[in-house]
């Protein structure tokens, strides 16, 4: 019968998404409850209004479509931000109701199913030393509906680490109700890379020793905090002969 075909296509990855419009002889609230349940769009009963029929498909038909569009932007969305390497969640502050994204699950690697719609499963996993300045700035957020920019890092089972840089925006919703909605960023390759150029700025790259610069900017620090104190800073250079030799082998 016709429940049956409509439990059918829902059980069909290819047909799941299509609308369904019951036409049937039964107008209890039992039927119609089932037929809901089966996966039905709407529900008509006998004997039918053809034209408001017609409408009423029409009507579906530009439905699917929007939805179509919605489902087809969510996946890009979805996938823009697996390859960038983002996730977002978000927070119905009037509501007190949070959700999080699958992506954002998996950048914390976290349990999607398990954290349901909590955001303490995420603090959970927040490097105890980062945890307070992550809290402080989402309150900051809330309390004066502004954005902030946070960096927090992360804590694996496996003793691995992930340095995270989240973005903060309060944002007003058709209903009025107000959303603060949170993106993070994984930036532990750039965080690496900053490193690397630090230490190529400031070390000397065969030796690891530090090099002329850093060298000048310790004196630029050390020369007037002396000053200031009435003390003296040395000096002492060695030069070591031949050195260049070991240098250039």
């Amino acid at each position: 019968d016709g429940f049956d075909v409509c439990a059918q296509l829902q059980r069909d990855p290819r047909a799941r998404f299509i609308p369904v419009v019951m036409l049937t002889g039964l107008d209890d609230v039992a039927s119609i409850d089932r037929a809901y349940e089966a996966g039905a769009t709407d529900f008509i009963t006998k004997p039918i209004n053809h034209a408001l029929l017609v409408h009423r498909i029409r009507y579906l038909l530009r439905a699917r479509s929007l939805f179509d569009e919605l489902r087809r932007s969510r996946k890009s969305l979805a996938t823009a931000q697996r390859i960038a390497k983002l996730g977002h969640w978000e927070f119905n502050i009037d509501k007190n109701r949070v959700s999080i994204s699958e992506e954002l699950c998996q950048l914390y690697s976290v349990n999607s199913e398990q954290c349901g719609n909590s955001f303490q499963c995420l603090l959970g996993v927040t490097h105890p030393d980062d945890r307070a300045a992550l809290e402080q700035a989402i309150f900051a957020a809330i309390r004066h509906s502004d954005s902030g920019r946070v960096e927090h890092r992360v804590q694996f089972a496996d003793g691995g680490e992930r340095i995270m840089e989240m973005h903060l925006a309060v944002v007003p919703d058709e209903d009025a109700s107000r959303h603060l909605l949170g993106i993070s960023m994984d930036i532990s390759a750039r965080k690496e890379s900053e490193r690397e150029v630090l230490r190529l700025a400031y070390f000397d790259r065969l030796t690891t020793l530090p090099n002329r610069s850093l060298l000048e900017l310790i004196l630029d620090q050390e020369i007037p905090r002396a000053h200031l104190a009435g003390l003296s800073v040395a000096l002492i250079c060695i030069d070591l002969d031949l050195f260049s030799r070991v240098n250039n082998a």
